[in-house]
């Protein structure tokens, strides 16, 4: 056997120094971006405020771009005339605080059923629910604001633009979109974003409210077919289409997050947004949550099929169907009749199995919730201010919370059809009226 000399040992020697090196350094890089994706995975650059002042500095060819990437998207069909947008001197109602002394919930309302905090139907959103769904094909009669919704607008934007002719609609403006802007020490905010499937739409779109001096939060679900401003592109657009973004470098999140705001008076947060893949794996992962249906129910839509009445664990996919059901199906003494056909019964679904998911906080410790969360964090996706770990501290403040005292607001609404054949939701009540019948403080 030949004895290798003392320059062949040293050669090798080197060699595998550097091959531990480079082992080495391919470890730190595999870790370091381990911990990148399980940390900013998905996050998005989330600045409200510099998103606000991005938009409201917009020449007017970027704004015209902004019309043409959203009509596109937004309003495939035919020849598109824009409206005249809202502009800075758009109507806004403030409301005297009557009985908005003092801190905390004020007094019973009817618009609160039966002392539990469910919002109750209003006149506005009842004609609303018998309509059914906003997205199925419009109806030869279609219901539309009262007078004093459709004002003319003083706005300037969208000079240029070809005139209006003179048997279409006046340019269309609402005193309740905007609602005065709330202390920030309010209420820590969130907004819950349940994209569709190519991740371009809001599918859900849930603000919670958590007041700062420890009190049950609320929860509001915002219509997705909201008829609102768009600071993007100056003039109203259904709420959900905002989660394109905006030129500029606005993502979706903060644009809509800016929408929101400017509807509730409410600053948001932080946001978390899941796609349906991603909720059907969350759920999953969580152990199923409890849906009860009194009897066998279809939805062949939302692909949800329950073939016996009663409570059960419900997976991912069944959750999903159940979230996403507006037109169901169920069979009562041998006959199949409808259950439902609302987007509201829709959005109550959706709080239901939020809730439902909120719930399962109470089966685990901190240590293995986070742990729980972070396996799963490829499901969701947080703002840029949010690790998976802080968000899940912020969350077990609240996981002896009984939810039955959870207040549910709803927007008022009514349908209306814009000049381009939408079928949209429009408000017809300030949400701050809304939101002060539960907190006396934030009347305005």
């Amino acid at each position: 056997m030949t004895v290798p000399d003392l320059a062949t040992l040293k050669r090798h020697q080197r060699r595998r120094r550097v091959w531990i090196g480079i082992l080495g350094l391919l470890l730190v890089l595999a870790t370091l971006v381990s911990w990148v994706f399980e940390t900013f995975k998905e996050d998005e650059r989330y600045s409200p405020l510099d998103a606000r002042e991005t938009m409201a500095s917009q020449p007017a060819g970027e704004v015209e771009l902004s019309r043409a990437e959203f009509d596109e998207r937004d309003r495939p069909s035919s020849t598109i005339r824009p409206l005249l947008p809202v502009g800075d001197d758009s109507p806004q109602i403030r409301l005297e605080a009557a009985s908005a002394s003092g801190n905390g919930p004020s007094g019973a309302s009817a618009e609160f059923a039966n002392g539990e905090g469910v919002a109750g139907p209003s006149s506005a959103s009842s004609s609303r629910d018998a309509a059914g769904d906003s997205e199925t094909a419009l109806s030869p009669s279609v219901s539309h604001p009262p007078e004093h919704l459709n004002g003319a607008s003083d706005s300037t934007y969208g000079a240029g633009k070809p005139a209006l002719e003179e048997e279409e609609a006046e340019p269309y403006s609402n005193p309740y979109v905007t609602s005065p802007s709330l202390p920030d020490e309010m209420f820590d905010s969130v907004l819950l974003i349940g994209a569709d499937a190519g991740g371009k739409l809001a599918d859900a779109i849930i603000l919670g409210l958590f007041p700062q001096d420890g009190s049950p939060p609320a929860l509001v679900s915002i219509p997705r077919d909201l008829y609102l401003p768009n600071p993007c592109t100056k003039d109203y657009r259904r709420v959900n289409a905002n989660l394109w973004g905006c030129r500029g470098g606005v993502s979706g999140p903060e644009l809509l997050s800016v929408v929101v705001e400017d509807f509730t008076g409410v600053a948001v947060d932080h946001y978390v947004r899941i796609e349906f893949s991603g909720f059907v794996e969350l759920v999953d992962g969580l152990g199923g949550v409890e849906v009860c249906l009194e009897h066998p129910t279809v939805d062949e839509n939302a692909m949800l099929d329950v073939a016996e009445g009663g409570c059960f664990m419900a997976d991912g996919e069944t959750a999903l169907a159940y979230a996403r059901s507006r037109n169901a199906r169920q069979l009562v003494d041998g006959e199949w009749q409808r259950a439902w056909s609302s987007d509201t019964v829709r959005q109550s679904h959706q709080r239901e199995i939020l809730l439902e998911m909120a719930g399962k906080l109470r089966e685990f410790s901190l240590t293995d919730l986070i742990s729980s969360f972070q396996a799963l964090s490829h499901t969701f996706g947080l703002d840029s201010e949010w690790s998976v770990a802080d968000a899940v501290g912020w969350a077990w403040r609240y996981h002896d919370l009984d939810l039955s005292q959870v207040t549910q607001l709803r927007v008022a609404v009514d349908d209306h059809e814009t000049p381009f054949g939408e079928l949209v939701a429009v408000p017809t009540r300030l949400f701050n009226s809304v939101l002060s019948q539960w907190w006396g403080a934030a009347a305005r």
